[in-house]
């Protein structure tokens, strides 16, 4: 690859690497820590209020433990999954940090297969465009000798 074309395809993977950093955060990170944290704080409260008992028994009736236990086993269950969607993230990141060069490359052969298109139709419209030149030349001068041959051409 010549300058040229590595310069627009740095500028181009510099660009969509850009884009690609905000539409991870909007898109995957900021959603994932809202619905985390409302998570933990909805089953936090949950857990809280069925703790406490608004009749003053001091015991602890059996739904009231299983509805603890179930709350508790589904904090545990967010928890995880927010790990692993967290884990997923970071693997994400590490491996568009290590696929950067193939995507140049990629994006190398996209623009001289480009540049390749835009000659070879350049060089075919070429012929064409030399084709009406000579034609409108042909005519000029075919209009010009007419005028000079009419009567009223040469009067002038």
């Amino acid at each position: 690859m010549d300058d040229e074309i590595k310069l627009k395809v740095e500028r181009l993977h510099t660009e969509a690497q850009e884009r690609q950093k905000k539409q991870r955060f909007k898109q995957i990170i900021l959603p994932i820590i809202v619905v985390g944290v409302l998570l933990v704080i909805v089953l936090a409260f949950a857990i809280v209020s069925a703790l406490s008992d608004s009749s003053g028994i001091v015991g602890y009736k059996a739904e009231q433990i299983t509805l603890i236990i179930v709350l508790f086993l589904a904090l545990l269950v967010g928890f995880l999954l927010i790990y692993i969607l967290f884990k997923t993230i970071d693997g994400l990141y590490k491996l568009n940090q290590t696929l950067p060069d193939y995507g140049k490359i990629a994006l190398g052969g996209v623009i001289q297969a480009e540049e390749g298109v835009r000659t070879v139709a350049d060089a075919s419209v070429e012929p064409v465009m030399t084709v009406q030149e000579l034609g409108s030349k042909v005519k000029q001068v075919g209009e010009s000798m007419k005028s000079h041959i009419s009567p009223e051409g040469k009067q002038k």
